[in-house]
């Protein structure tokens, strides 16, 4: 069972609030940020059916997730960002032709019809950089109608929590 999200923030053109979001989840080193389009709820589409099981992709509205990983022992600190999506296979081919491929240094891990787009973000990748990715990434694969802005609900620690400093 996912526990419910922290914090509901909607953002357009000024992410900043979800950027601090993002920078607390870094610093306590727990959480991660999902992030999709704001949709109506009378475009959103029906539920897949049972037979489902055997077609595409379930995820209808977009959904993709930024996940920091801190290093542990000898392991380098990793950040993925998984994208779950209805367009179909090769979706990082898609991408780089669509003029918002996956940055240089990033690797893709997983590229899936059913499991989504994941990535590893390279060492250095600041976190602006990151979500204006992710938002550009959603605007390409949104299938449904939606309001041009995003929603992002962060898991993990209050903005209490981080240290300060």
């Amino acid at each position: 069972m996912t526990r419910p999200p922290g914090r509901v923030l909607e953002f357009g053109d000024d992410p900043s609030a979800v950027l601090a979001a993002m920078a607390t989840v870094r610093v306590v080193g727990r959480g991660w940020v999902n992030v999709q389009p704001v949709v109506d709820p009378e475009d959103e589409p029906p539920r897949p059916g049972l037979l489902a099981i055997f077609g595409g992709s379930p995820h209808r509205v977009p959904l993709a997730t930024w996940l920091p990983s801190p290093g542990a022992g000898n392991r380098e600190a990793r950040t993925t960002v998984g994208i779950l999506h209805a367009t179909g296979r090769h979706l990082a081919s898609r991408l780089a032709e669509a003029q918002v491929g996956v940055p240089a240094g990033w690797r893709v891990t997983q590229d899936h019809l059913r499991r989504g787009l994941v990535v590893e973000v390279a060492a250095g990748a600041d976190d602006p950089e990151v979500l204006s990715w992710i938002v550009a990434v959603l605007r390409k694969v949104t299938t449904v109608r939606s309001s041009g802005t995003f929603r992002a609900l962060v898991y993990g620690p209050a903005s209490s929590d981080a240290p300060s400093g």
